[in-house]
């Protein structure tokens, strides 16, 4: 057994930076992308040593430009499932075997990963980052493919030992039913986590301010076009700030730019792809049948060059209408307007409206309400923001995770989540057994 002090590197963010003119990491990323936008990456299959080309293959392409492409990804079926799978279980005695400080300073368990569809370059470049820090063949093997052709392999395989899930609750529900259902053909009781769903909310009390208010719905709402589980998706306005806090929404929007993010002008880029510009449009056009729903701004949308969606923000007179409860993953912001006077109300309408419980904000100058509207909404977010929008958690301050339907509440990003994927083991040692089975109570 090691009898030294052991130090095991700590996870250090990067730096944040500002990219404003003139300056060298600008330049740098200005050049980057100039350069991988005339790439076109093949990516593989990746199973221990093996790179896998398996001929169906799925483009990879530009969002804001869906004709042109960055990549060919060649997609896993079950062999290349069934390959990395082998090849997992081949580096698992001697990559377990290796200290816990040596593994730590690199990943952690052998595993399958399964980029999305819709984030297979950056996943590629990734694994290739991981590779040049040393991690050894199989410890990690990549598998892009369609979720239920790479998923029920899988979930089929006698090795399964935990799930590690990101993605929708529909999805998960499932994955967590088929375990079930074949509980008994694992080696070991299968560890599940997963981040999924979210309808996020923030909540102004009447003492907010509103300037502050409004620039957290739009960085909340809209930035990286909504699509982040965290993002802010549905507000609870008093009636004494709406009219404030319309003007300043419909002004501020008025200045917002979308189009390349290569353009760094551009406050906005568009929507990942088709799928999801068609489900966004789909709530949009609801809310223009609706007379319970006002657009207060925005709602345009066209995706023949790419698939853009404009920010847009609309008011529900129904506090508990779809586009209140459901979750829509792209950049629309619904709002409630409730009277001043119906505070306790409108506190259980954003406690109960949503099954869904990840993140969520309070807005108030008022300190007593700050603490009564935290503690009243405490089962409503896993990751609760007091003056800030509800996004932007960071790895060694704020683990990230909720709970009801948004997931198992495992916070990534901290000690609690690292602990599911240990296996301890007690030793005990005796320096004087016993040599008579006889105990002192049988004379």
């Amino acid at each position: 057994m090691p009898n030294g002090r052991l130090n095991v590197p700590e996870p250090r963010n990067e730096p944040v930076l500002d990219y404003a003119p003139g300056s060298a990491e600008r330049a740098a990323l200005e050049a980057r992308l100039k350069q991988m936008l005339g790439d076109r990456v093949e990516i593989p299959v990746i199973a221990g040593e093996r790179e896998i080309r398996t001929g169906r293959t799925q483009d990879v392409v530009c969002p804001h430009d869906h004709g042109h492409a960055l990549g060919t990804c060649h997609q896993a079926g079950a062999a290349e499932v069934e390959a990395a799978v082998a090849a997992s279980q081949e580096a698992w005695p001697a990559w377990s075997a290796m200290p816990f400080e040596e593994r730590a300073a690199i990943m952690g368990n052998t595993v399958l990963w399964k980029p999305a569809s819709t984030a297979l370059l950056s996943g590629y470049y990734v694994m290739k980052l991981l590779e040049e820090a040393g991690l050894p063949p199989g410890v990690i093997n990549f598998v892009p493919g369609p979720g239920a052709t790479v998923g029920d392999p899988v979930l089929a395989s006698r090795h399964l030992a935990g799930i590690h899930f990101t993605g929708s609750t529909p999805v998960f529900q499932r994955m967590w039913r088929t375990i079930g259902d074949q509980i008994e053909s694992y080696e070991t009781y299968p560890r599940i986590v997963g981040e999924t769903g979210g309808k996020d909310f923030v909540f102004a009390h009447p003492s907010a301010d509103s300037a502050a208010l409004t620039t957290a719905l739009i960085r909340g709402a809209f930035e990286y076009q909504g699509q982040k589980c965290s993002a802010a998706s549905r507000a609870y306005v008093p009636a004494s700030l709406w009219g404030e806090v319309r003007e300043r929404l419909c002004d501020e929007l008025a200045t917002v730019k979308m189009g390349s993010p290569v353009d760094f002008s551009n406050f906005m880029a568009a929507v990942i792809d088709q799928s999801s510009f068609n489900n966004i449009s789909g709530y949009l056009a609801d809310a223009e049948g609706d007379s319970a729903y006002e657009i207060v701004s925005g709602g345009g949308r066209d995706d023949a060059a790419g698939y853009f969606v404009e920010p847009t923000v609309v008011r529900s007179e129904d506090p508990r209408s779809r586009l209140m409860s459901e979750e829509i993953f792209g950049p629309v912001l619904t709002l409630y307007v409730y009277a001043d006077n119906a505070l306790d109300e409108a506190l259980e309408l954003c406690d109960t409206t949503s099954p869904y419980a990840l993140t969520g904000a309070v807005f108030a100058r008022d300190r007593a309400a700050v603490a009564s509207v935290g503690d009243r909404l405490r089962h409503a977010a896993g990751n609760f923001y007091i003056n800030d929008k509800p996004t932007g958690a960071v790895v060694g301050q704020q683990p990230f995770g909720g709970a009801r339907a948004s997931g198992t509440n495992d916070k990534a990003g901290s000690m609690a989540n690292l602990l599911r994927w240990t296996s301890q083991r007690a030793v005990k040692e005796n320096f004087a057994p016993p040599v008579d089975y006889r105990y002192p109570h049988m004379d």
